[in-house]
């Protein structure tokens, strides 16, 4: 036999210990499900739960400790990747699955996990397809602990911008999310840089937030003033009314 077909047969040995009663000296219960499961592997994964077993801690002593921050599918996640060192099923495309993989990996410091829920997160970022997942993602990833996920969002959100800010139901997620509103408006600045549009020439002019801004064309020296003439501010555009210099008398 190979060195493959050891490793692999260790493998499928060890994935077979997970919810197996054999050896178990511990039950992880979330909600109605419960999970047999082994201190030893939960501590050499998690810092978290080898504090666990080896503090002062009431859990050191008890076989049964209870998660209730977290639904039972994700918990179920994180601890069949300790026996497999993979999570993905059913929910390999769902992005908020990922996302809260992260999020309990980051709590129980599972950092191997962490970074393939990432990774799967930031692969299946680009397929949602509904305003309900979306709108989902949204508000779950502003209100959870920063996990660095919020970029590929905000790229697919970029992408289409134009379309999505004619959406009522876009705007409400601005205004329940305020956060994610904030980082958009910069990630849209910064995508695309506001200019001058001078009205006696027509030439443009970059535009700064930290001032500094000319008080007077570059190409035909007319005065200007912040104007939105005649209502045409277009996305980042920002025209400028020009106004006449005085005439000598």
């Amino acid at each position: 036999m190979g060195g493959i077909e050891i490793i692999l047969g260790f493998h499928e040995s060890f994935q077979s210990l997970y919810n197996n009663e054999d050896f178990s000296d511990l039950t992880v219960k979330c909600q109605d499900t419960q999970i047999k499961v082994h201190k030893v592997i939960l501590a050499c994964h998690s810092d978290h739960f080898k504090k666990m077993f080896t503090g002062e801690w009431k859990e050191r002593t008890e076989k049964v400790i209870e998660i209730k921050d977290f639904e039972p599918l994700v918990v179920e996640a994180m601890l069949r990747f300790m026996y497999s060192f993979n999570y993905v099923g059913s929910q390999q495309k769902d992005s908020l699955f990922h996302a809260k993989v992260g999020e309990i990996a980051d709590y129980y410091m599972v950092d191997t996990l962490k970074n393939m829920a990432a990774e799967n997160f930031r692969s299946t970022a680009g397929w949602i397809a509904s305003r309900e997942e979306l709108v989902a993602l949204i508000e779950y990833m502003y209100k959870s602990p920063d996990l660095g996920l919020c970029d590929p969002i905000l790229d697919r959100v970029t992408e289409k911008i134009d379309f999505l800010l004619e959406q009522d139901w876009f705007h409400d997620v601005m205004v329940s999310v305020p956060e994610f509103a904030a980082t958009l408006v910069r990630r849209v600045h910064k995508r695309n840089p506001m200019v001058y549009r001078c009205y006696n020439c027509d030439v443009a002019m970059p535009w700064s937030s930290m001032g500094n801004n000319p008080t007077n064309c570059y190409q035909c020296n007319a005065m200007v003033r912040w104007g939105d003439a005649d209502g045409r501010l277009h996305s980042n555009t920002l025209f400028i009314l020009s106004v006449p210099p005085p005439t000598s008398a």
